[in-house]
């Protein structure tokens, strides 16, 4: 079952004088998944970033907000820890790039996913 959202706008006929209706098909459900890779995408940057700038300032662990960021991102950070000789060190000033990988790869990652995605239902219709 395929879904389809009509959008029409008016357009002026200058050779006719006249006013008529034209219409463009636009598929749902190819633009959906896009949206929510991009989104969830977005959310795990946003904490990657954070955690990168809050790193490289030295910030305090014990403050609430500090703490919370680097507990959420550090599970999609972790897996990257061992490239680098990663030391865990709160409050000291460190370029953390395994977090700038970890944001490339999920980036990476969310661009194919959509690639894909965007093949898959152009090719069933």
């Amino acid at each position: 079952m395929r879904y389809v959202a009509q959008r029409t706008r008016i357009v002026q006929d200058d050779n006719t004088g006249g006013i008529e209706p034209a219409s463009t098909a636009v598929d749902n459900r190819s633009s959906l998944l896009p949206r929510i890779v991009y989104g969830i995408a977005s959310i795990i940057g946003f904490f990657l970033v954070f955690r990168f700038i809050l790193a490289l300032l030295g910030a305090n662990q014990s403050n609430t907000f500090v703490s919370f960021v680097y507990s959420v991102s550090h599970p999609l950070v972790a897996p990257f820890f061992g490239m680098f000789n990663y030391r865990v060190v709160y409050g000291v000033s460190r370029f953390e790039f395994e977090t700038l990988i970890a944001l490339a790869v999920y980036s990476f990652i969310a661009y194919i996913i959509v690639l894909i995605s965007g093949k898959t239902y152009s090719s069933r219709t």
